[in-house]
C-alpha cells in the first residue's frame, strides 16, 4: 500500500561515507485511501488487529471500539507526534524494504502517553535457516526548521549506541519472552542469536529513521551525523530519509481522525 505513496532510492552519489542512505519521497499526494490506512496503521500500532478482529466476531465492531479502542485514549486524548515518525518507519520496513518486526513495542505501554525506553524497533531479515540482519532501529520525527532539528540525526544515533552498548541482551530477551508466549518459530532463532551473539555481530545493522517535513529538511542534519557515526566500533548504519508535505498538518489529520485531538511534541521524539 505504501509504494502508492512513496518511493525510495539509495543515494549512490553522496558526501556521505560513514552510512548508506535511502532517500524516501512521496510520489503521489496523500489521499483518502492512503489517510485511511495510516489511520489503521496508528490504531494497530497499539493494538494487535488479531485481537481486535477476534472481539468484533464476538461482540461486533462497535461495541468493540467502545471497549478497546476509546478506553485506550485518557480523558483528554493525547498523543506524541514522534509516535507517527515510529509508525511510518517500521511500515517503511516492512512493506518497502523486506523487514520483519517480531515485537511491536507500541502494544506493550500501559497508557497512550507512555514511552517505553529504549531503542524503538528491532527488526529482522531471514537468511537461509537463519537471520541475514538483526536491525535496531531509533525515529526522528521533525515539523520545524529549528537548532534541535539539525542535531535530531546524532542524538538518534547516541541513542542506539548506547542502547546497543546496554542494552542490547535485555532487548533481545524481552522480545523472547513474548515470541514465547505467544509460540512464535522465530523464539529458536532469536535464542540462538542471543546465546552467539559475540560470533553473529557482522549480522547487526543500526537504521535511522528521520522523518522531516519537506520544507523543513537540510542537508546539514545529515553533515552532522557524519561528523559523529564512529564507523570502527558500531554496527553499520543506515539513514532512511522521509520527505513528507505539510507533515504537521497531515498527523494531526490523521490522529483527529482516530479520536485524538490534543498531541504532544516530546522533542517530536
Amino acid at each position: 500500500m505504501l509504494s502508492r505513496w512513496l518511493i525510495h532510492k539509495v543515494r549512490t552519489s553522496t558526501l556521505y561515507n560513514k552510512f548508506h542512505l535511502i532517500e524516501i519521497d512521496e510520489q503521489t499526494k496523500m489521499d483518502k485511501d492512503m489517510k485511511s490506512y495510516l489511520c489503521k496503521l496508528l490504531l494497530t500500532a497499539r493494538i494487535d488487529p488479531k485481537m481486535l478482529l477476534t472481539a468484533a466476531k464476538r461482540v461486533g465492531w462497535k461495541k468493540t471500539e467502545s471497549l478497546l479502542v476509546h478506553p485506550s485514549l485518557p480523558a483528554k486524548p493525547l498523543k506524541r507526534r514522534g509516535d507517527f515518525g515510529e509508525i511510518l518507519t517500521n511500515a517503511i520496513l516492512v512493506e518497502l524494504m523486506g523487514y520483519i518486526i517480531p515485537v511491536q513495542k507500541l502494544r506493550f505501554t500501559i497508557s497512550p502517553e507512555q514511552s517505553l525506553a529504549g531503542t524503538d524497533t528491532i527488526a529482522i531479515k531471514k537468511g537461509k535457516g537463519y537471520f541475514s540482519e538483526m536491525c535496531f532501529v531509533e525515529s526522528k520525527l521533525r515539523t520545524a526548521n529549528d537548532s534541535y532539528s539539525c542535531h535530531a540525526a546524532v542524538e538518534g544515533y547516541e541513542q542506539l549506541k548506547k542502547d546497543y552498548l546496554e542494552k542490547a541482551p535485555d532487548m533481545i530477551q524481552f522480545i523472547l519472552a513474548r515470541l514465547h508466549d505467544r509460540g512464535d518459530p522465530l523464539f529458536n532463532d532469536f535464542l540462538k542469536y542471543l546465546n552467539n551473539r559475540q560470533d553473529l555481530t557482522d549480522i547487526d545493522r543500526f537504521r535511522l529513521g528521520l522523518v522531516w517535513d519537506h520544507e523543513k529538511w537540510k542537508e546539514e542534519v545529515l553533515q552532522s551525523l557524519e561528523d559523529e557515526v564512529d564507523v570502527e566500533s558500531i554496527p553499520k548504519m543506515v539513514v532512511q530519509r522521509v520527505r513528507v508535505q505539510k507533515l504537521a498538518s497531515q498527523v494531526k489529520d490523521l490522529f483527529d481522525s482516530i479520536g485524538v485531538d490534543v498531541i504532544t511534541d516530546d522533542q517530536e521524539n
